[in-house]
């Protein structure tokens, strides 16, 4: 698989970009991903995220955008992958955590280390959620939102 993917967005799904506040450099990141492909276990770890990602990638363009247990199952477990790489961080840990005891699949987005962490959010849910993290509320601290949210004009983000 190469290239750009296109999938369909509902209108009732908004996507959550949560900055972790941390930055990192890209050379870190790389020379993580280089250390655990040296030790021989890196390979298969990458292996498995294209895999995955693959399989996200087939769920939603056959079902939708809309949350679900498949949905949840599969961010989850690339997460997981990209945590065993080493690529994120408590922050990120933290978020992705406190979004699953919501029932919001999210992950880690970029070179990970710290930036933003990406969740797919019931348009329904997505205030109360958006507001709970800029708040702080079930989490060490609050953290910055950026909403995209699909309409019939197009797509509208809100910097929160």
């Amino acid at each position: 698989m190469t290239g750009v993917q296109t999938c369909a967005l509902p209108i009732y799904v908004d996507i959550l970009l949560i900055d972790s506040e941390v930055r990192a450099k890209t050379s870190e990141a790389v020379g993580r991903v280089r250390q655990q492909v040296q030790s021989g276990t890196g390979t298969s770890i990458i292996n498995e995220i294209g895999d995955t990602t693959s399989q996200i990638l087939s769920y939603l363009k056959s079902n939708s955008l809309a949350p679900s247990d498949k949905l949840n199952q599969l961010v989850a477990k690339n997460q997981q992958l990209l945590k065993q790489l080493g690529l994120s961080i408590q922050a990120i840990d933290e978020i992705v955590q406190y979004l699953a005891t919501k029932g919001i699949p999210a992950k880690l987005s970029g070179k990970g280390m710290g930036g933003f962490i990406v969740a797919i959010v019931k348009s329904t849910d997505s205030d109360k959620i958006t507001s709970d993290i800029l708040q702080g509320v079930g989490l060490s601290k609050s953290y910055s939102v950026i909403k995209a949210r699909q309409n019939q004009t197009g797509i509208t983000c809100s910097c929160i």
